[in-house]
């Protein structure tokens, strides 16, 4: 065999070797995206998180994701009569400066938040508004809702 070679392989081992023990190789968790959402609400909160809403099926994700956060301490979840509460809650919330957060369901869910949204526009207060809704690839389910009724009561209105 070639001593080069062998020399070679030694190096190469021993760079394999140096390489492996680095940070960047080790497994990283990668968050979802309501973890991510989640972390910017408690942290634009100031550290403790606080939502008002009425959960349902199409939030359910995201509600395990805020079980975690309430369980860990960081997150207050305020359990509302209905979504038009939940809005304003949330609006009167914002007067401290701070993110007023409301979550509901699709359909009647997003019609009836939306006077405490629209409210919470014209006062120039922040509010972020979650909504569950349909996968895209499902036409005419039932309670199913067009997002762009939102977009003449919001700044901006994303689906993700």
């Amino acid at each position: 065999m070639d001593p080069s070679n062998v020399k070679a392989k030694q190096v190469k081992k021993q760079v394999d070797t140096q390489l492996s023990k680095q940070a960047c190789f080790k497994p990283v968790s990668i968050k979802k995206g309501g973890e991510v959402i989640l972390d910017a609400i408690i942290k634009h909160q100031g550290g403790k998180g606080q939502i008002f809403g009425l959960c349902g099926s199409t939030t359910y994700q995201f509600d395990k994701i805020m079980q975690n956060a309430i369980d860990a301490g960081k997150l207050d979840y305020i359990h509302v009569a209905n979504e038009t509460s939940g809005s304003y809650a949330a609006q009167n919330f914002s007067n401290d400066k701070r993110v007023g957060v409301v979550i509901t369901t699709r359909g009647p869910g997003i019609t009836m938040a939306m006077s405490g949204i629209a409210s919470a526009m014209r006062e120039e207060l922040p509010l972020l508004y979650i909504c569950g809704v349909s996968p895209t690839d499902v036409k005419d389910e039932f309670q199913n809702l067009d997002l762009s009724i939102l977009e003449k009561v919001t700044k901006k209105t994303f689906r993700i």
